[in-house]
């Protein structure tokens, strides 16, 4: 659908920014390509997200256009623009890039905002959840534990974002000699588990099944997985066979929570959020 000759003002009096023999060329058809981008956009976020994009693009490629074209020429024209035209332009150029800033920084600003506010308690969460299943760990001679916490972005739609912030405790356990007592500790560890709310997965495989499997030889197994939502917080008890590697017989264990949250509305990708119940 092709507009009239008035169709966004702003916008292409921000065109003439552009070297005169670009502007003559490539104008309309620029005008023309923001139209179609616009008409094929039906709700007001998709629409917004055309200017943002067109908007973030503008400034770079007036900045090269003329650095590609510069000369005595181009640079007179472009002091012939009104003060008025300048004072207009320069203005809403700086709202064109601070809206580029904004975008391209808000993974970085959003996810320091939420580390000051949200890792820590993520963190207590881990420290929490270890002692009420008994130190499983400790229980298992894991002493050395790799720790690891974080905040990042998740998904973002225009002003929609969601970040998450985890954190995370990992080590191995080589199983002792004694089959009977370890199962006996795994089968404990299993009435912990759901006597603290967390739900097993649907594969079938129980902690105590892996870790028999493990005294049986297998060097593969489905995950013994279990999983507890508690109102912002979603924390995941997993363990795996590590049989051949590392020697002798040895169970990996993994303990991590998340806390997932949103900011100025929901994105259409947005992952798990415990309120709604959706992963």
């Amino acid at each position: 659908m092709h507009r009239g000759q008035t169709s966004f003002p702003v916008y292409r009096a921000l065109l003439r920014l552009y070297p005169k023999a670009y502007r003559q060329e490539y104008g309309e058809q620029m005008v023309q390509t923001l139209t179609d981008m616009l008409d094929d956009q039906h709700g007001k976020y998709e629409r917004a997200a055309v200017w943002i994009r067109v908007g973030s693009e503008l400034p770079l490629s007036v900045v090269q256009e003329n650095m590609n074209n510069i000369g005595a020429t181009t640079m007179n024209k472009l002091t012939k623009l009104s003060n008025k035209q300048l004072l207009v332009g320069g203005g809403l150029l700086a709202v064109l890039i601070l809206l580029m800033a904004a975008t391209w920084g808000r993974g970085f600003i959003v996810s320091n905002v939420a580390r000051v506010f949200y890792l820590k308690p993520v963190q207590r969460m881990i420290v929490e959840r270890d002692a009420e299943l008994a130190n499983p760990f400790h229980t298992f001679g894991m002493d050395a534990l790799e720790k690891a916490s974080s905040c990042h972005v998740t998904a973002a739609s225009f002003i929609s974002t969601q970040v998450e912030c985890a954190a995370s405790a990992h080590s191995y356990a080589r199983l002792s000699d004694n089959k009977d007592e370890t199962i006996q500790k795994a089968q404990a560890l299993e009435a912990a588990l759901e006597k603290q709310g967390y739900k097993a997965g649907s594969n079938g495989v129980t902690f105590a099944s892996l870790v028999a499997g493990t005294y049986e030889g297998k060097d593969y197994s489905p995950d013994a997985f279990y999983q507890k939502i508690d109102g912002s917080y979603m924390c995941i008890f997993d363990t795996t066979i590590a049989y051949a590697n590392p020697a002798p017989k040895a169970i990996s264990m993994d303990l991590s929570c998340r806390r997932t949250l949103e900011i100025l509305g929901t994105p259409p990708n947005a992952g798990y959020r415990s309120s709604d119940g959706y992963l």
